[in-house]
């Protein structure tokens, strides 16, 4: 890809906050918090909720910002759009973005937001990890967001479809895609988590077919798109296919290659293994690898993070050393 661009990735994300701590179990079973998993609870709930933690720890989260966490350390030029409150978690996300390098490119807070989108984790004596989640004001968008933005000034626009299939701003994200298209944007689309499109099929037909350069998904995920769109076999279309423990490959046109998961030491969990694959196949994609290198670099930097128990690198680590 030629480099004539002031950004390399900028994401659309979900602005969410990790809030961690040690938790009795007599605190989940208080408010009704399963064990293991999660629910959604209200803004005051989760106020109440975080007044009861003796101490936490927090961090920013969020698939697209993990993703765009790992091209700052593998050394690509990021930008975010993401929304938040004026809270302590909001300033949290964007201290780390800043911290990283990745500038943020529309208006940041929602004012009068009550809360920025929040996911408590409460970690139990056992081993549990049990969440209790808000979605704030991840998804409070405006048209100016994106018309202010020039496209132009990147090469590759990345988000969750998510953004499409289940979000009260998914007519302003088409609009987006529709900007970043015309500019010339590469756009780069995770499946993740969806995997019916009933209600949604003219987004599908009319956004994802025509507009999205690269799909990544797993097998569920991806064969829920193509029974809408069909296959997407043509030069055009990019498509990840990712396959667990059994790695992942990648197919455009008439030429599909494999990868194996990467069997690296010291594993701590896979949190962060889907967002930071994606980063190290986009960080091929920049460099314009071939596509079976590309997935490699995928494949490493997801071996990388699996090292972690969080979903991204380290505000000062360097990625680098694994092209």
């Amino acid at each position: 890809m030629e480099d004539k661009k002031e950004y390399d990735v900028v994401g659309l994300g979900r602005a969410y906050i990790d809030i961690i701590a040690q938790a009795p179990y007599a605190l989940l079973e208080k408010y009704g918090i399963p064990l293991d998993t999660g629910r959604y609870f209200d803004v005051d709930e989760m106020k109440l909720i975080k007044s009861q933690l003796s101490s936490s720890v927090l961090c920013a989260g969020g698939a697209v910002p993990n993703t765009l966490a790992g091209l700052a350390a593998l050394g690509v030029r990021t930008g975010c759009l993401g929304k938040m409150a004026r809270d302590e978690e909001g300033k949290v996300f964007l201290d780390d973005l800043k911290a990283r390098g990745i500038d943020m490119l529309c208006e940041p807070y929602v004012e009068n937001a009550p809360l920025s989108g929040t996911c408590i984790v409460l970690l139990t004596e056992g081993g549990e990890r049990s969440f209790a989640l808000h979605n704030g004001c991840v998804d409070s968008f405006t048209l100016e967001d994106f018309s202010n933005f020039d496209f132009g000034r990147a090469r590759i626009f990345l988000l969750y479809v998510s953004f499409l299939s289940n979000s009260v701003s998914h007519e302003l994200v088409a609009q987006a895609v529709a900007m970043a298209h015309a500019k010339g944007c590469q756009i780069v689309m995770s499946l993740s988590e969806v995997r019916s499109w009933e209600r949604r099929e003219k987004m599908a037909l009319e956004v994802v077919a025509p507009y999205v350069d690269i799909i990544i998904g797993n097998e569920a995920e991806n064969e829920a798109l193509f029974d809408v769109t069909g296959p997407l076999q043509d030069e055009k279309h990019l498509v990840i296919t990712t396959r667990g423990a059994r790695g992942a490959s990648a197919r455009q046109g008439t030429t599909e290659k494999h990868v194996k998961a990467y069997k690296g030491d010291g594993f701590v969990s896979s949190l962060g293994a889907g967002d930071q694959f994606l980063a190290g196949f986009l960080k091929g994609q920049v460099m314009g690898l071939p596509l079976e290198e590309k997935l490699a670099l995928a494949a490493r930097a997801a071996a990388e993070i699996i090292k972690k128990p969080e979903a991204r690198p380290s505000v000062d680590a360097d990625w680098r050393g694994i092209l």
